[in-house]
C-alpha cells in the first residue's frame, strides 16, 4: 500500500474515531513519560477499570504505549464518565492544565492535575467554582510532598523556632535534555515557552514545597542568566530570592536546568544547627546524624493516586487541592513578572 493510500485510510479511520464515545473509569491526558508513569500505576492498582489515554499532538506514539497495548484517541470531547468515582488524570501541557480539567469536570470527572496547576492565574477561580459545584475531588500532582523525608522534615520544623533560621539555600541543578531518552528535547514541552516551558514550571516542585513548609514570601527578585548551550527563549538557569518580612530570613533559590552538575538540596542554616535535604540520596541530615528512607521515587506518585482515590470513595478532601495550590500559583506567577521586568515583585499574603 502506498502512502497516498495510507493517509486516506487514516482519514477514514479518524472520522470514524470522532463518533466514537469512550465510557471509561480512567483517563490519562497526554501520553509523555509523566502521562505513561500515572496510566501505568493506575492500571497497577485497578487491573480490571476501564482506561483510555488521549494523544492530541502529532509527535510519534511511545514505544511503552505500543508495548502495553494502551487503547489510545485523539479527541478528549469524546470521553465520558462510567462512574460517579471516574477520574481524569490531566498530564497535558502546563497551558491547557485549566481548560482541560474545565472540561471533564463538566462531564463528571474527578480531577488530578500533574503539576504545576497551570502556567498562570487565568481561569483558575472558575475551575475551583466549577468543581465545587459539582462535588470534584481534586489534587495537585505535586508528589514531593508524599515522599517519607518531607513528612519528616515537616514534624522536625514543628519543634523548631523559625526566628532561629539564618538563611535557607535551594539548589535544583539538572539537564532537561536527558529526561526523555526516546525524545528530541526540542520536541519536548520544556524547551517550548508557549507550552508553559523554562525553568520556573519545570522545577517548580522547590518553590510547593517550600510554600508547603513556610507560606507564601513577602516578595520575589529573579535573575536569569543566558546560556548558549541552546538557542530558545525559555529561561534555563535562575537565581531567585524570596523574602519573608515575618521571620526575618529569605530563601535563595540557584535552579539551572542546563547544569553539568547533578544536585537537588535544600539547606536550613540555624542558630544552633543545621538541616540538609538531598532529594537524589533521599536523606535528611540533621547535624551529623544523616536518615536514609527507603521509598523509591515510584512511591511517591502511587501515593497521589491513592489519595485522590481514597478521597473519592470517602467524600475527603485530598492532600493538596487546587484551592490550596493557588499559593504556589502565585508564587510562580510573581516569579515570572519579577524575570520579566526585572524587579522585585510585591505577593498578596
Amino acid at each position: 500500500m502506498n502512502n497516498g493510500w495510507i493517509l486516506v485510510v487514516m482519514k477514514i479511520i479518524q472520522k470514524q474515531e470522532k463518533k466514537i464515545n469512550n465510557i471509561v473509569d480512567y483517563c490519562v491526558i497526554g501520553s509523555g513519560n509523566i502521562a505513561l508513569r500515572h496510566y501505568q500505576n493506575v492500571r497497577n492498582l485497578d487491573k480490571k477499570s476501564k482506561m483510555i489515554m488521549c494523544k492530541r499532538s502529532k509527535t510519534e506514539i511511545n514505544k511503552d504505549a505500543i508495548k502495553n497495548n494502551i487503547q489510545m484517541t485523539g479527541y478528549i470531547n469524546n470521553i465520558y464518565p462510567r462512574t460517579s468515582k471516574s477520574l481524569a488524570i490531566i498530564c497535558s501541557p502546563a497551558v491547557s492544565h485549566v481548560k482541560d480539567a474545565i472540561l471533564l469536570a463538566k462531564k463528571g470527572f474527578h480531577i488530578f492535575l500533574e503539576k504545576p496547576l497551570s502556567h498562570n492565574m487565568n481561569n483558575i477561580k472558575k475551575l475551583i467554582r466549577i468543581m465545587h459545584n459539582n462535588n470534584t475531588v481534586n489534587l495537585v500532582g505535586y508528589n514531593m510532598r508524599f515522599t517519607d523525608r518531607f513528612k519528616s522534615l515537616k514534624n522536625i520544623l514543628k519543634s523548631k523556632n523559625y526566628n532561629d533560621i539564618k538563611k535557607i539555600n535551594v539548589y535544583a541543578y539538572t539537564d532537561f535534555r536527558k529526561w526523555r531518552k526516546n525524545k528530541n528535547y526540542k520536541d519536548t514541552v520544556t524547551f517550548k515557552k508557549n507550552l508553559g516551558g523554562g525553568v520556573i514550571n519545570e522545577l517548580s516542585h522547590e518553590i510547593d514545597y517550600i510554600v508547603f513548609l513556610f507560606n507564601k514570601p513577602n516578595s520575589v527578585y529573579v535573575e536569569s542568566y543566558k546560556d548558549n548551550l541552546i538557542n530558545a527563549d525559555i529561561e534555563s538557569n535562575i537565581t531567585a530570592t524570596f523574602e519573608y518580612k515575618e521571620y526575618c530570613f529569605n530563601i535563595v533559590f540557584k535552579l539551572n536546568m542546563l547544569s553539568r552538575k547533578n544536585k537537588r538540596s535544600f539547606d536550613i542554616i540555624m542558630n544552633d544547627s543545621n538541616i540538609q535535604v538531598d532529594h537524589i540520596a533521599n536523606s535528611l541530615k540533621i547535624d551529623e546524624q544523616e536518615i536514609f528512607f527507603k521509598d523509591h521515587i515510584d512511591d511517591s506518585y502511587v501515593r497521589e493516586i491513592k489519595n485522590i482515590k481514597q478521597s473519592i470513595s470517602k467524600g475527603l478532601p485530598t492532600k493538596l487541592s487546587a484551592e490550596e495550590c493557588c499559593s504556589t500559583q502565585q508564587v510562580l506567577d510573581a516569579m515570572h513578572k519579577s524575570l520579566k521586568n526585572n524587579k522585585k515583585v510585591n505577593i498578596r499574603i
